[in-house]
Parts: structure tokens; sequence; C-alpha cells
């Protein structure tokens, strides 16, 4: 025979169990928040990545039109600085869509019980 878990009495009668407004609201600020820490740290990545090859391409006294004719040089400035800040750009997104996607889903469910 099954027995139901004692539920905290912090649970609103209206509320379903597994489900918190206040809860939801701060996961989504957090995601918010932290959707732009991230964006700022891969563009501080890719601003020290840069900042790193023009101080390389200084030291040795070469021009970023010669070092972008070498396949090699291409590549390696595609994966240290295209990639990353693509990376960031795509994570902020996903983290923004999520806490927009959570906001209406709690906007959605408040105006489902006040209809009620």
């Amino acid at each position: 025979m099954e027995t139901t878990p004692d539920l905290p009495e912090t649970v609103e009668s209206n509320e379903p169990v597994l489900y918190s407004s206040k809860v939801l609201t701060l996961i989504t600020t957090l995601l918010g928040v932290f959707s732009w820490v991230v964006l700022v740290a891969f563009l501080a990545d890719v601003v020290a990545q840069a900042v790193n090859v023009q101080i390389t391409l200084s030291q040795q006294s070469l021009s970023l039109s010669e070092v972008l004719r070498q396949p090699s040089a291409v590549s390696f400035l595609i994966t240290n600085i295209s990639t990353p800040l693509f990376t960031g750009i795509g994570l902020f997104l996903v983290m923004q869509g999520g806490a927009i996607g959570l906001n209406v889903l709690r906007e959605m469910d408040l105006m489902n019980r006040n209809a009620l």
C-alpha cells in the first residue's frame, strides 16, 4: 500500500505540490543573470585572445594580412576567436529563451488561476 509523503505546511492549498511561483521566479531570475555572466565571460575570452594575437604579432613585427595568408593561422584565429564568440552568444540566447519561456508559463498559470 502506497503512502503519501508528508507535505510541508508552507505549500498553499491552491498550488500544486511540485510548483511554487516564488521558486519559479527565483529560477528565472537566476537564469537570466547567469546568462549575462556567461555572455560577458565568453566576450572577455574573445577580447583576451584578440589582444594575445595582437601582442604576438607586434612582438614578431608581422602584420595581420601577412599572417592571414597562411591556412594554419586562419584556422587558429577561427578556433580561438570565432568559436568562443558564437558559443557564448548561443548559450546566452538559449538561457534567455529558457528564462522567458518559464516566465510565460508562470504568467499563463497565474492567468488560468485567476480565470477560475
